[in-house]
Formats: structure tokens, sequence, C-alpha cells
């Protein structure tokens, strides 16, 4: 009887179907946003939630309370300066930053910041991955710029953390750089980028995105105020 009833649930199976489940596969993505484009706004609202999200590297075992996105890399950032005064007490989740204790590879405030930008410019590049850069669609345009530049605020956060200014460090390394247009295998084989190369991709995200989010933009003051923070010459 049990067999009989295994045949026929098997004889039932489409194999040819997507197996349910609670991920969707790129593939399905991709079909989805070509029948309704206007279901990329979830991967858009994701960048987003990423800036700030809560336990990028707390865990059921160990718990950080100054886990809690850009707000406390910038935090941290700032705790490391001259101008921040504050108490190095048990409370003070920043204090290893006061201390310069957090500058080594292994420390929990190195992998907030580098899994902080990284999860973040992973999810512009799955933006970009869905939309087609010949589209002519103005909503998706605003998506793609939108995610172009916050992989450029991504890039030139990390090009600075993890290396020296820019003027006598240009062939110094900095990051592995990501794009969309990367395979698997060329992810897993990526080594660091050089202060210039990781500049040259920001330039490159910067000056592609004002023309795509064009109809937000009543005057060109507002590319030249963002572009003025990337300290290197623009032509």
């Amino acid at each position: 009887m049990m067999f009989a009833i295994a045949a026929l649930l098997l004889a039932s199976c489409d194999l040819d179907k997507y197996p349910e489940g609670q991920y969707v596969s790129d593939n399905q993505k991709e079909e989805t946003i070509k029948d309704r484009p206007n279901l990329v706004t979830a991967e858009v609202n994701a960048m987003a939630a990423k800036l700030n999200a809560y336990g990028t590297i707390s865990d059921d075992a160990t718990t950080y309370h100054n886990d809690y996105g850009v707000p406390a890399v910038s935090m941290a950032l700032e705790s490391g300066g001259q101008d921040l005064v504050a108490l190095v007490t048990g409370y003070n989740w920043f204090n290893t930053s006061q201390n310069y204790s957090d500058r080594v590879y292994d420390s929990s405030t190195d992998e907030l910041i580098w899994k902080t930008f990284y999860n973040h410019l992973k999810a512009a590049n799955s933006v970009l991955s869905l939309i087609d850069p010949a589209t002519e669609d103005a909503s998706l345009k605003i998506y793609r710029g939108q995610a172009l530049a916050a992989r450029a605020y991504d890039y030139l956060n990390l090009v600075q953390i993890y290396q020296f200014t820019y003027a006598g460090h240009e062939n110094a390394l900095a990051v592995p750089i990501v794009t969309e247009k990367m395979s698997d295998e060329e992810m897993q084989n990526n080594p660091r980028a050089t202060v210039q190369q990781v500049y040259d991709q920001i330039m490159s995200d910067l000056n592609c995105w004002p023309a795509l989010i064009m109809e937000r933009i009543k005057t060109n003051w507002m590319k030249r105020s963002y572009m003025a923070c990337v300290p290197v010459p623009i032509c």
C-alpha cells in the first residue's frame, strides 16, 4: 500500500516546476520583473534597509549592541577621532575604537564595517543585475541610478577606511571591487584593487547616475554637490 502511494505521488510531480520554498532564484526574479517591472521596488528598498540593519555580526551566541549598520560605523569612526569625549565604561559600546584596540583585522568593529558596506553594495548590485542598462522605463532608470550612487557611496567609504588618502597612494592596495557583471568564480578569486582602481569605479558610477535620474534633478547643482565629496579631479 505504501509503495503504491509513493508511486502515485511521484507520478503527480512536475519536475519542470520551480520548487516551493522561502527562497526565490535570480531567474525567477528576472521573469517576475519582466512581467511586472514595479516589483523591483522591493530590491531598491532592500538597499535602504541594509544601511541600518541590526544583526550584521550578531548571532544566537553573541549579541553586539553596536551592531546597527552605518550609524554604528560612523560612531565607531568618530570615537577614534580627537574631538569626541566619552567614558570608557562597560556600557560604552565603542570604547575599543577610543583606545584603538579595534585596529586589527579580526575585531568585531572591522567585521561590522566590512560586512555593512559590502552587504549594502551587494543589494545595489542586485538591483543593477535585474535592470537592463538600456531600459527606457523612467522608474527603472531612476532605480538604476540610485543603485549606482549607492555603490559609489560604499566604495568611497571602504577605500578611505582600508587605505590611506588618494594622493600619494594611488597604487596601494585597497579593497576588492565587486560588480553585478562578475561571475561567482570571479568573485571568489577577487584580489584587492588599488586605490586608483577603486576611485575609477566610483567615478564611473557617479558619472552615470545623474543621466538616469535626470527626471528628479532640476538643476546640475545636485551632481556637483555629490561629486564634491570625492577627492579626485572630475573631468
